[in-house]
C-alpha cells in the first residue's frame, strides 16, 4: 500500500517511485557525509589554531625577556618597571607567534584582572573577552571559546598558569582573529559541498541502475499480464538466476498457459458443439449477424430436423441417438464446400445450414445437394436408420434483419414441413399468424375445461340399407369467450402435441357417459362412439378410467364405442394391442377413425380387435368428381367386410354419395346429408322425427361397375 503524490503520472510509474526513494537516501547520505566532513575540516582548522594559540600561550612567559616577564607583578604588588618597554615587548611577541592580543590576568575571586596585555594588526586596542571564560574551571583546564569582534570571527584561548607551589594564581589569554580562520572555514564548506554534489551524483547514477534493476521483472510481469488481459497468452517471463523471481516466472507461465487452456475450452463450449464438434447456435448467430452488418448480402438459411428422432432414444438408447447425430452432422457439413458455408448443430437433433450469397431461387439446387446426403440410412450398431428430417427455410432479407429473428421463422418454416408430411417449407407471414393464434390457444387452452368452455355436439349415423339411426358421434367444441367457435381441427392437433389431449379425452367421455345416462332415463338408447387418440389408449391407465367412468354412470358399455384415430403414430404398438383387447373384453365397441389418411399398417389392422371401420372422408367427397376413388372405397369396404367389420363412411352430403356408398355395400353413413352436429337435447327431437333415406338414384349399379 502506498499514498501516491498528486501532480504528473511521472511519480506513478515504478521504476520511477524507487528512483524517487532512492535518490532521496542518497540526498540525505550525501548531505550528512559533507555536513560530516565539514565538521571533520572545520574541528582540525580550529584544532591547528587552537593548538597555535596554547603554544603561545605556554611560551609567553618563557620566551619574554625576564626582567619583563610580568610574573613579579603578578606574583607581587609592583607595578612593572617599564611599562612602555613590556607592552612593545609583548606586542613584538604577538607578531612573532602570529596572535592578534596577548594578555596576562590575576585571578583574584571571580574576575580576573588584566595585569598586562598587548594587541595587534586589525585588532589593535581590542580587549580579549576573557568574562566569557568560567575563572573557576581554570585550574587545570585550558578554555576556548569563538566570538566575533569588529565584524571578524576570533578564537581566544585562556590557559590557566600556576605558582611555583602549584596554585594556579594568574591566566594567560591568547586570540586570533585575521580573515584566514573565515577563508579556511568557507575552503572547508565549499569542498564539503562539492564532495556531497559528486556523492549525490554518483548516487543518483547508481540510483536508476539499481532502480531499473529492481523494477525490470515488474514492469516485465506488468507487460505480460496486459497482455494476458487482452487475451495474448503466448507472453513469458524468462529471468536469470535463482530465488523468488525465478519461481515467480514459472509460476505465471504456467498460470499463463493454463489461463489459455481454459479460455480454449470455454470458447469450444460457448461456440462448439461437444458431441459434433459442428459451430453451435450461438456461433451461428453469430456469423449469421456479422454477415447482415458487413455485407449485407442476400443469404438463405435451412433449418433441418431428424422426424421422430425422440423414438430412437427412447427405443434404441441415447447412445444410438448420439453416433446418429454424428453421422448426419459428418454428412452434413461434407456438403458445405463454397466458401462461408456453414452447418451447425443447434440444441437436440436440429441442424442449421448458412448458403451465402444464396438466393431463395436455389433452393431446387440446394435441396438436390441435401438429398443426395440424406438418401442412404445410416447404420449405428447394425440398425438401419433412415434420415427422415423436416426442413424449414428463411432468406435474408425477405423473411427478417436480424439472425435471430431468421433462425426462429426457419423454425416456424421447419414445423410447417413437418405438420405437412413436406420436403421443405419456406417461411411466409401467415404461418407465422397461425403459429402466434396456436401460441396464444395453449394458453386458453389451460382454462378451457376448467371454465365450462367446451360443450358436446352429436352428429347421428344411419344405416345404409334402411335408413334408421341408431347410433351418433360427440363432436367436441370450443366455445371461447372472445375467438367465437373453434373447430376441433384447430385445438385437436395442437392439445394432442402440447400433451393437453387426454384432460379434454377425460372430460368428453364423462360428459357423453353421462348424456348417455340421462337419454336411457328418459327412453332413449343410444351408442355414442368418442373420439381418443392412440397416445390416449396406449395409456395403461385409460382402460380403468373408462371402467370407472361407465359404473359411476351405471351405462352399458355397448352405449359407447371409442374412435381410435388412425392419424396418430403408433408408439407403442405392442401396449396398444393389449389395451384394445381390455377395452373389447370391457364390452367397448371399438373403432378405427380416418382410415386411408394414416400411419397404421394393414398387418396391424388385423390384429386390433375392433369392430369398425371409418373411411376416411377425403375418399368420400371425391366420389361424384374422381371415379379413381370409387375403386378406393370399394377396396376399403371389402376389406373392412373380410376382416369381419362394420364400415362408416363420414362425409355423406349428396344423395348420390349415399346411393354408391349403399351399392357398393358400405354399413353406415355419416355427414351433413342426414344431419349437422347438435346439441344432445336437439338430436331427441330429430330422433323423434326421424330421418328421410334419399331415393334411389337410376342407373347407379350401372355406373359403380363401370
Amino acid at each position: 500500500m502506498y499514498l501516491p503524490l498528486p501532480g504528473s503520472g511521472w511519480f506513478y510509474s515504478l521504476r520511477n517511485r524507487i528512483l524517487f526513494v532512492f535518490l532521496l537516501i542518497a540526498l540525505g547520505v550525501s548531505s550528512v557525509g559533507a555536513g560530516y566532513v565539514y565538521r571533520l575540516k572545520a574541528s582540525a582548522i580550529r584544532s591547528g589554531i587552537d593548538e597555535r594559540l596554547r603554544s603561545a600561550a605556554i611560551a609567553a612567559e618563557r620566551l619574554l625577556p625576564a626582567s619583563l616577564a610580568p610574573r613579579n607583578i603578578l606574583f607581587g604588588d609592583d607595578e612593572a618597571q617599564d611599562p612602555a618597554r613590556l607592552q612593545a615587548a609583548m606586542e613584538r611577541y604577538c607578531r612573532l607567534t602570529g596572535v592578534d592580543a596577548l594578555g596576562f590576568y590575576a585571578i583574584a575571586g571571580k574576575v580576573p584582572r588584566l595585569v598586562a596585555g598587548a594587541s595587534v594588526n586589525a585588532l589593535a586596542n581590542s580587549r580579549i573577552p576573557v568574562e566569557m571564560f568560567d575563572v573557576g574551571a581554570a585550574v587545570d583546564t585550558t578554555q576556548v571559546a569563538q566570538t566575533r569582534i569588529q565584524e571578524q570571527v576570533a578564537r581566544v584561548l585562556f590557559f590557566p598558569g600556576s605558582s611555583g607551589n602549584g596554585t594556579p594564581r594568574y591566566g594567560i589569554a591568547v586570540m586570533s582573529a585575521d580573515d584566514g580562520f573565515e577563508r579556511a572555514l568557507q575552503a572547508a564548506g565549499m569542498q564539503a559541498a562539492v564532495g556531497g554534489g559528486l556523492a549525490f551524483l554518483l548516487g543518483g547514477l547508481v540510483s536508476w541502475l539499481l532502480a531499473g534493476w529492481l523494477a525490470a521483472p515488474i514492469t516485465a510481469l506488468l507487460a505480460a499480464v496486459r497482455r494476458m488481459r487482452g487475451g495474448d497468452y503466448s507472453a513469458r517471463l524468462r529471468f536469470k538466476g535463482k530465488g523468488e523471481l525465478i519461481e515467480l516466472a514459472d509460476n505465471f507461465n504456467a498460470m499463463n498457459e493454463a489461463v489459455a487452456e481454459r479460455e480454449r475450452l470455454i470458447l469450444r463450449q460457448a461456440f462448439e458443439d461437444g458431441l459434433t464438434g459442428l459451430p453451435n447456435r450461438g456461433r451461428m448467430l453469430e456469423l449469421m449477424q456479422a454477415h447482415i452488418v458487413s455485407d449485407g448480402s442476400p443469404f438463405v438459411v435451412l433449418l433441418i430436423d431428424i422426424n421422430q428422432f425422440k423414438y430412437v432414444n427412447d427405443y434404441l438408447g441415447y447412445q444410438t441417438g448420439d453416433a446418429m447425430l454424428v453421422a448426419l452432422a459428418r454428412r452434413l457439413s461434407g456438403l458445405m464446400h463454397q466458401r462461408g458455408e456453414l452447418c451447425a448443430r443447434l440444441p437436440g437433433d436440429e441442424f442449421a445450414l448458412l448458403f451465402p450469397d444464396t438466393l431463395i431461387g436455389a433452393l431446387p439446387r440446394l435441396m438436390t445437394r441435401l438429398e443426395a446426403a440424406l438418401v442412404d440410412p445410416v447404420i449405428v450398431s447394425g440398425q438401419r436408420l433412415d434420415l427422415s428430417v423436416g426442413i424449414g427455410v428463411a432468406a435474408y432479407p425477405e423473411h427478417g434483419d436480424t439472425a435471430e429473428l431468421l433462425l426462429r421463422h426457419a423454425e416456424v418454416a421447419m414445423y410447417l414441413a413437418k405438420r405437412d408430411h413436406a420436403a421443405y417449407a419456406i417461411y411466409c407471414t401467415e404461418t407465422e399468424t397461425h403459429r402466434r393464434n396456436r401460441t396464444a390457444l395453449l394458453a386458453d387452452l389451460r382454462e378451457a375445461i376448467d371454465g365450462g368452455q367446451f360443450r358436446v355436439h352429436y352428429q347421428p349415423k344411419a344405416l345404409l340399407r334402411d335408413g334408421s339411426v341408431n347410433k351418433a358421434e360427440a363432436l367436441v367444441r370450443w366455445t371461447h369467450p372472445e375467438r367465437g367457435w373453434i373447430t376441433p381441427d384447430e385445438f385437436i392437433p395442437f392439445a394432442e402435441q402440447t400433451g393437453r389431449l387426454k384432460s379434454i379425452t377425460h372430460w368428453v367421455l364423462n360428459e357423453v357417459v353421462g348424456q348417455l345416462a340421462r337419454w336411457h332415463d328418459s327412453g332413449l338408447t343410444l351408442c355414442v362412439s368418442v373420439n381418443v387418440g392412440m397416445s390416449d389408449v396406449e395409456d395403461d391407465a385409460f382402460v380403468a378410467f373408462v371402467d370407472r367412468v361407465l359404473r359411476q354412470h351405471h351405462v352399458e358399455p355397448a352405449q359407447l364405442c371409442l374412435e381410435i384415430t388412425e392419424t396418430g403414430m403408433m408408439h407403442r404398438p405392442q401396449q396398444l394391442l393389449v389395451n384394445l383387447d381390455r377395452l373389447r373384453q370391457l364390452g367397448v365397441s371399438l373403432s378405427i377413425d380416418d382410415f386411408g389418411n394414416g400411419y397404421s399398417s394393414f398387418g396391424y389392422l388385423a390384429q386390433m380387435p375392433v369392430h369398425e371401420l371409418k373411411i376416411d372422408r377425403t375418399f368420400i367427397e371425391r366420389l361424384e368428381h374422381n371415379f379413381e376413388n370409387i375403386s378406393i372405397v370399394r377396396s376399403i369396404i371389402e376389406l373392412g367386410h373380410i376382416l369381419g367389420l362394420d364400415v362408416v363412411a363420414e362425409g355423406v352430403e349428396t344423395q348420390a354419395i349415399w346411393q354408391a356408398l349403399a351399392v357398393m355395400g358400405c354399413d353406415e353413413a355419416q355427414g351433413y346429408l342426414i344431419a349437422r352436429p347438435m346439441p344432445a337435447d336437439e338430436l331427441a327431437h330429430w330422433l323423434e322425427k326421424g330421418f328421410d333415406m334419399p331415393p334411389a338414384v337410376p342407373n347407379m349399379a350401372t355406373v359403380l361397375s363401370t
